[in-house]
This record gives C-alpha cells, structure tokens and sequence, in this order.
C-alpha cells in the first residue's frame, strides 16, 4: 500500500536535513526536537472554553493531568474522554499532545482528561501503566466535578499511548464505555515488526 503522499512529503523533507534519528538522540534532546516537531505542524493552538493543569493523587506520587472543558456545562454532565500520549513510551507530555486534546474536546463536545504518565528510562515498567490506570480510576471517581458523566468514561490514545488505553480498557473492564485506539502498539509479533521495517525501507 502506497503512503500518504503529504505524510511522503514530509518524511523525505526530514530525511534530508540529515543528522541523528530521534532514537540516536540522548532522551532530552530527542523530547525537545519531538515537541518542537509537532508544534511546527500542529499550526495554530485551537481556542477552548477553558483548560487547567492539576495534579492528581497516585501510589507512588502525585500524577499531573489537563483538562480540557469545551463549553460553558452548567448542570450538564458530558462524557469523558481520558487521553494517553503517543511517544514509544519515551517522549511526549502533555504540550505534544495539547492542541489534539483541544480538536477532540471541542468536536466532541466531552470533557477531555490528558495524563502525563512517567515516561522510561528513568521510570521501569509498569510505573507509567500503573499511573494511566490510577488516573483513569481518579477520573471515574470525580468525573462528576470535572462536569462529567462517571457512566460515559471512554479512553484513547495513539502508538504507545494506544497501548496505554488498551490496557487501560482491560483492567477497569466494564468501568470504560469506549477505546478509540490510534495505529497501537498490540502486537509484538516478531515476524510482523520485521516486514514493516522492511516495507518502512523502501
């Protein structure tokens, strides 16, 4: 299957600026060139009704979140939407991430909760599962003073935050209405990772 050709575009304009691939880079700059990346592409911040920063309480310390409100709620209770970034579990936060939280809750019209997990390698699976499943359990629990529907809880995320929301989804089972997962990483088949990096080559 032929690739996108703006996403073709893209890569091949990549490819020629030269220097190290992103997995070549130490962990700190390869986070920095990965946020300025997406922010070069994401264009303009999308307006939202309103978006806070808070920290909620985990076993092994405190987890940062954002929520994001589309609108003015009132009474009203909206679904909820708990996000978990993409990053190979390495890179990516909750500024990667911000302007797709923004799309997903204004045209959705549901409160959207983006979980800032502990990333590797200065954090050993399962510390960064472990935080996605406890914010998850935080959101259902209090979904009610974020404006939201406790009833209505669904999670999502793309590449390993894919893989997040999956596992997520498998371990508050019947608590999670709804998994939208984005190209995730289920499968650590070895033959099929081998032909995708042989297919990525050409």
């Amino acid at each position: 299957m032929a690739l996108d050709q703006t996403t073709d575009a893209l890569l091949q304009n990549i490819a020629a600026q030269g220097g190290p691939a992103l997995h070549e880079m130490p962990v700190d700059t390869c986070r920095d060139v990965f946020l300025q990346l997406v922010r070069s592409l994401g264009g303009e911040v999308i307006p939202i009704h309103d978006s806070s920063d808070r920290t909620i309480p985990g076993p092994d310390g405190d987890i940062p979140v954002r929520v994001y409100t589309p609108r003015d709620v009132g009474g009203e209770k909206l679904p909820v939407l708990v996000v978990y970034h993409g990053g190979g579990w390495v890179i990516g936060d909750l500024e990667t991430h911000d302007n797709q939280c923004r799309y997903l809750s204004n045209e959705a019209d549901m409160i959207v909760v983006a979980v800032d997990y502990r990333l590797a390698p200065e954090h050993k699976f399962p510390a960064g599962v472990n935080d996605c499943i406890n914010a998850t359990e935080w959101v259902i629990a209090n979904a009610e003073t974020l404006g939201g529907d406790a009833s209505k809880v669904a999670v999502t995320g793309d590449s390993a935050g894919g893989n997040m929301a999956a596992v997520v989804a498998q371990q508050l089972k019947g608590k999670i209405k709804f998994q939208l997962l984005v190209y995730p990483v289920t499968d650590f088949s070895e033959t099929v990772y081998r032909i995708k990096r042989r297919v990525w080559r050409r």
